[in-house]
């Protein structure tokens, strides 16, 4: 096949903290250490627009061309993670607290959703026949499933988690994922 094709290949990795993608050319560099875990099976991505078709007298409830609009896009990622760290806790809204102990950290859940709490998620792929990554950035995610996990025989537990992206109160036009793919060669 002469056209070059961007399939992306393997499981993914998750990353989750704040990110500075002022310069994108360095994204890779600066994400090391931010890896939320592994992923024990597959990575399911979504993004969804809500379309609303504008109504108008004639148009008989038929979809017209020019007159749909897109109010919102929902963001999804779900995946099941093996690690069971910080990361994953404080994703999933529940918190480290201060205590006396000297062997254990105690984390409880909130009950509120802070600023603080919106972090970035970033899905890094690996495109077919190359080491170039393709990454799914999602602004402003947790997961607000909280925590589910199972431990049975002959199998490892993990966490399944579902991040939603938001959009921002100051800057609502902002939408809530992004796509970086490699540019091609000319």
């Amino acid at each position: 096949m002469a056209n070059e094709m961007n399939i992306v290949v393997d499981s993914g990795i998750i990353y989750y903290g704040d990110f500075d993608t002022s310069t994108l050319d360095n994204l890779m560099t600066t994400i090391n250490g931010k890896e939320l875990g592994l992923i024990k099976s597959s990575l399911k991505f979504e993004a969804k627009p809500e379309i609303r078709d504008i109504e108008y007298a004639g148009s008989l409830e038929r979809k017209i061309k020019g007159m749909q609009r897109i109010l919102k896009w929902d963001v999804s990622a779900e995946a099941d993670i093996l690690d069971f760290n910080e990361n994953v806790l404080t994703a999933s809204l529940i918190k480290k607290e201060s205590n006396e102990s000297t062997k254990f950290d105690v984390y409880s859940p909130s009950n509120n959703i802070l600023d603080g709490d919106y972090k970035d998620l970033l899905i890094v792929g690996k495109k077919h026949k190359s080491n170039e990554p393709i990454v799914i950035h999602i602004f402003n995610s947790y997961n607000p499933e909280g925590m589910s996990f199972e431990m049975k025989d002959k199998d490892e537990a993990s966490t399944s988690m579902k991040f939603i992206g938001a959009y921002t109160f100051e800057d609502d036009t902002k939408k809530p994922f992004k796509i970086y793919m490699p540019k091609k060669a000319v």
